[in-house]
């Protein structure tokens, strides 16, 4: 794995603002090394490809509770049915996690603002 301190950095600097970052950028641009690179200690790696993921997450509530990890990355975000609900359940104030988002440039969270490119 490429260290990527700069990327991490930038990150760690989003979460002192907001406790949800967005990654994005073309498929296979190396969106998931800084994504990883805060170790397996600190990370929840949840790859929303799969079809088991819905499952970890159908009680947002319940998977944050059991999540043993400050940071929850979950990868290709935009495949989960309902990912707003489960985002804004992360975010809570009462039980703050960073959060880490990534997918490819061109995919729209449903329920979640899109940024026009400017």
């Amino acid at each position: 794995m490429i260290d990527r301190p700069f990327w991490r950095q930038r990150i760690e600097d989003a979460w002192r603002d907001v406790p949800i970052a967005w990654l994005c950028g073309m498929r296979r641009c190396g969106k998931t090394t800084p994504a990883r690179s805060f170790g397996p200690e600190r990370v929840t790696f949840v790859n929303c490809d799969l079809p088991s993921a819905e499952d970890m997450v159908r009680d947002p509530q319940v998977f944050f509770c059991n999540c043993a990890t400050p940071i929850v990355v979950f990868d290709e975000v935009h495949q989960l049915r309902d990912p707003a609900r489960v985002l804004k359940v992360g975010a809570a104030p009462e039980d703050p996690r960073h959060g880490l988002l990534h997918g490819g440039g061109d995919e729209e969270v449903p329920g979640c603002p899109h940024r026009p490119e400017a």
